[in-house]
């Protein structure tokens, strides 16, 4: 990977693929800001990772404030925004429609999908500014 000086905000990042992702980024020479809902996991990742490459930046993805404000968290720390991660997601397995509940396919919904929409659209403005970027939106299946 050549990320040598890029920045990125990962999403889901304090477990799991998002901290491995985290991890590596940082390997190959990149800043990470790395978001999600619970903040002592995000710390562990960033306490785990060499001083000063890694920021937690806590926030749900389902939420258009928590998203600008993750971008803007992203902003701050590595000056520029260079990768977006859309990696977080519930992992819920809809067996069938009779038996989902509703509330449980919202949630569902509102953090698979309109979470990256969210962290795109408060992304993308800056990517273009600085001349473009990188996005990668993961997918679970079960």
């Amino acid at each position: 990977m050549k990320l040598k000086g890029k920045v990125a905000l990962i999403t889901g990042g304090g477990s799991g693929i998002g901290a491995s992702v985290a991890e590596r980024f940082v390997a190959e020479g990149a800043l990470v800001c790395i978001a999600g809902r619970r903040r002592e996991m995000l710390d562990r990742v960033v306490k785990s990772l060499p001083q000063g490459t890694a920021k937690a930046g806590p926030g749900d993805v389902s939420s258009l404030d928590d998203a600008r404000r993750m971008v803007r968290e992203t902003l701050a720390f590595g000056g520029r925004l260079d990768v977006l991660v859309n990696n977080a997601a519930l992992d819920q397995n809809p067996s069938n429609v009779i038996d989902i509940d509703p509330e449980v396919w919202r949630r569902l919904l509102e953090v698979n999908l309109s979470g990256p929409f969210f962290l795109m659209k408060a992304s993308i403005p800056h990517m273009i500014e600085k001349g473009g970027g990188s996005i990668v939106n993961r997918s679970y299946t079960s």
